[in-house]
């Protein structure tokens, strides 16, 4: 097994890694998000606190990235410059992240996924699927956070958003710069700001 870890990265004591890896300058790997309740200035020397992070096989992570504790990566992991992983969030196999992109904490994406937007707290993105747009909350208070979710083969366009509790049907398409606000039928290309249905969606 080869992990190559740059001399400018930091990684917690309980980053585990299930074969060959590499991790470029400025990452930090394993520790807490942002978001976590308790951070503070002491976050490195908290170890105890931290959970499991997990990283597959022949995962690349490039420079200025951070993956969080809890976090769990399948193999053949793609992640380009200034990306973020959040805490105890899962990714399947063959996930690719793209510069700048994040996903926050507790979310589900799953095999083949490119992720190029934002992916709000405890969202699910569905295997085979490409999302350029953000997926936000309906709502920000503590407990109401209601997360959108990605079925299966769908592309979310540049600049588009979801937002809240809706579902997006396997194999759907949402046009660049559209704004979904009710979950969408199987197969069909949704545009505007609200969304509506356009036509069959054709892209996979």
């Amino acid at each position: 097994m080869s992990v190559h870890i740059d001399s400018s990265a930091k990684l917690s004591n309980k980053v585990y890694f299930s074969g060959k890896a590499f991790i470029g300058p400025n990452c930090i790997l394993g520790y807490f998000g942002f978001q976590h309740s308790s951070w503070d200035a002491d976050e490195f020397a908290r170890l105890e606190e931290i959970k499991k992070t997990e990283i597959g096989d022949n995962a690349r992570v490039l420079g200025n990235s951070e993956i969080c504790s809890g976090s769990k990566i399948g193999r053949d992991f793609r992640c380009d410059y200034n990306c973020l992983v959040g805490e105890n969030s899962k990714l399947g196999n063959n996930v690719v992240v793209e510069y700048g992109a994040r996903i926050y904490d507790n979310c589900n994406v799953k095999d083949n996924c490119t992720i190029g937007g934002f992916i709000c707290n405890g969202s699910t993105v569905g295997a085979g699927s490409v999302v350029q747009g953000a997926l936000v909350h309906a709502r920000t208070l503590p407990g109401l956070e209601d997360a959108p979710t990605i079925g299966e083969n769908c592309l979310v366009g540049t600049n588009s958003t979801l937002v809240g509790a809706i579902t997006m049907a396997n194999s759907s398409v949402l046009a660049a710069g559209s704004v979904l606000l009710e979950s969408t039928e199987e197969g069909y290309l949704y545009a505007g700001n609200p969304a509506r249905r356009i036509k069959i969606a054709t892209w996979y």
